[in-house]
Parts: C-alpha cells; structure tokens; sequence
C-alpha cells in the first residue's frame, strides 16, 4: 500500500505508484495532463519516444527524464524493439523548488547511477512504515537533486540555462544586432 498520510504529503516527497514495464510497438499514452504528479521515466532497454514541453526526444538506454504532469505529454515505443523502461509518479510539498529550476533546464540526461537510484526507491516501497516514508522521500530527493545537478553540469552556461526572459533579450540582440 502506497497511501501516504497528510504529514508526509504536507513535508515530504511519496512515491504514488511505480513500476517496470516493458512493451512491444504500439504502447502509447497520449496527451496526458493535470495529473497532480510528477514521473520519472527511466529507460534499460530498447528506445521510446517522449512529446513533453514542445520537444520530441528519444529515450535510449540509460537516459531519464523528469515530467511534471500537469502539463501535457505523451509518451510511447514506435519502433519495432522492445521498451524497457522503469518509472515512479511521486508528489510532495517539497518538490515545486526543484520543479521551477528543473523546468528552466528541462532535457533528458544519462545519469550513470540512475537506475540504482530507482531501485532503491522501489525497494523502500516494498516495506511499510514511517521509516520507509522519511527513506523513499530522502532517495527521491537525491534523485531529484542528481537530475538537477547533471542537468546544470550538461547545459553549463548555455543560453537555454538562462531565464526565459534573458533568453528572449539575447535571442532579439543577436538577431537585430546591427
């Protein structure tokens, strides 16, 4: 049973439901939104397609990406290999900070300990308790925190790393530079 009590979702983040699924051609969810979640997406095998904040990306082995839910997103295998892939909706009063910086950087990134990350936190799930509650919380914390940090280390000091609004500026100064 994954029902988090009113404390752990007012000051912690809990996992909602998690898995590992694995699918042939033809598997898609299409244009969900205003789900209040946020999903990991992490893939072992195999290669899906992601449609999240005006982009396409493919997601190979080893690659993760972070979604927030209420904005519209489809995910799905086109090709004729399997997807393997795990993934873990999660919510939680403290996660919006992260959410805010994730989505000014927002792109998918190989994060070489990623799927023990996922693993530990399915393995929390397993047991009940409040000591699960604070162990799930910390390791999704740390998960949130090493896509954020990768994502920072990945874009550098990028132009898409800047605020939207600085990036506009640069985009209008470069372009009627004369």
């Amino acid at each position: 049973d994954l029902t988090a009590s009113e404390t752990v979702k007012r000051h912690f983040l809990y996992v909602q439901c998690l898995g590992h699924y694995r699918t042939n051609s033809g598997y898609a969810v299409r244009n969900r939104r205003k789900l209040h979640s946020h999903l990991f997406l992490y893939t072992l095998q195999g290669s899906g397609i992601l449609e999240y904040a005006d982009r396409s990306l493919l997601l190979t082995p080893g690659t993760l990406v972070l979604i927030d839910c209420e904005q519209i997103h489809s995910y799905y295998n086109s090709s004729k290999e399997l997807w393997d892939f795990e993934w873990i909706h999660f919510s939680g009063g403290c996660i919006d900070g992260y959410l805010d910086e994730i989505a000014r950087n927002w792109d998918k990134i190989e994060l070489c300990h990623a799927q023990n990350r996922m693993e530990e936190i399915m393995k929390y799930c397993e047991d009940a308790g409040h000591e699960h509650d604070i162990s799930c919380s910390t390791a999704l914390i740390h998960l949130c925190s090493d896509y954020l940090l990768s994502l920072k280390k990945t874009l550098g000091n990028s132009v898409s790393a800047y605020y939207p609004f600085v990036k506009d500026a640069m985009d209008y100064l470069q372009e009627n530079f004369a």
